[in-house]
């Protein structure tokens, strides 16, 4: 019994040593588009878009309903090289369901690179060649666009000023 008392004590170390310890993502996630709203009389002045509302087409899903913002965010799709949102300025609801405002739809091309972080993160994607076609209409209230970061591997930089 003592000499097997030393193998079961040496198995226990290697097996607690042979431990790997769990992976935690910090990294942070798959970027998405940030939009900066400008005056289109003074472009370098910040111009809030009053109860913006924003839709992603494809999947219909109502990314943001905010009040008055200069910025937002948009999730764009990474299993297609584009995403169309409907971007709508004084949205409201009424209780009988009317809905009202002004929408613009823009539709954003990119190409879509996937990205190896960590075992803990996986892939994360970042897009290049940001591109955009805006849909007229005799209504836009959006005056133009510019694409400011053709790439986007981080959210806390502005990639498209949208002028109002």
């Amino acid at each position: 019994m003592k000499r097997f008392l030393p193998f079961v004590l040496l198995l226990v170390i290697i097996q607690f040593s042979s431990c790997e310890k769990d992976d935690i993502c910090v990294a942070g996630d798959t970027p998405v588009l940030m939009l900066g709203f400008f005056n289109y009389e003074d472009p370098d002045t910040e111009k809030s878009v009053p109860n913006l509302r924003s839709v992603e087409t494809e999947l219909n899903v109502v990314v943001n309903t905010v009040g008055a913002k200069t910025s937002d965010s948009l999730p764009l799709r990474i299993e297609t090289n584009n995403s169309t949102f409907v971007l709508t300025n004084n949205y409201s609801q009424a209780t009988d369901g009317t809905v009202s405002g002004n929408p613009d739809t823009i539709t954003f091309n990119y190409t879509v690179q996937e990205e190896f972080l960590s075992r803990a993160c996986g892939f994360i994607a970042n897009y290049d060649e940001l591109s955009y076609t805006l849909s007229n209409d005799s209504a836009n209230w959006i005056d133009s666009v510019a694409v400011v970061e053709t790439t986007i591997k981080r959210d806390t930089l502005i990639h498209v000023k949208i002028f109002h």
